[in-house]
């Protein structure tokens, strides 16, 4: 977390601050999460950076989409408290992602996750053209 927080306040020009759960994807573990009740100071100090730049926090379906291949429990997307944390912080650039890889898996858990995220209170997805955020009706 300590990384990303530094990625997060450095110079490199972004628009979207991915993958933030990528460490839990291969985790050996039973619950692959973070939470965060293990991070609050790290998480706000990232939403408070990421809200200030106007980086778009994502929710990636593909860690939830493996774990679902290897057997694991489906535990939904990241620990919901993390997306209420920045949505109650000011948060509202939410983006999603498959990493899909293959055009027939661009719809994995996308709805489940869309429909999550609604209900923490977000109505927009963001998305980027030409590093101009455009916003569409979830």
């Amino acid at each position: 977390m300590e990384t990303i927080l530094e990625l997060a306040q450095s110079d490199l020009d972004f628009d979207i601050l991915a993958h933030f759960d990528y460490v839990t994807r291969y985790a050996p573990y039973d619950d692959p999460y973070f939470y965060y009740q293990d991070y609050p100071e790290l998480f706000d100090q990232i939403f408070h950076t990421i809200i200030k730049k106007e980086i778009a926090l994502e929710v990636n379906t593909r860690t939830r989409y493996r774990g679902l291949l290897s057997g694991k429990k489906d535990w939904g997307i990241a620990d919901l408290n993390i997306y209420q944390r920045y949505y109650d912080l000011g948060g509202r650039m939410i983006s999603f992602a498959t990493d899909a890889h293959q055009s027939g898996n661009l719809h994995l858990l996308i709805s489940d996750s869309i429909q999550q995220i609604k209900k923490i209170g977000f109505t927009k997805g963001t998305y980027f053209i030409n590093r101009k955020p455009k916003f569409y009706d979830l």
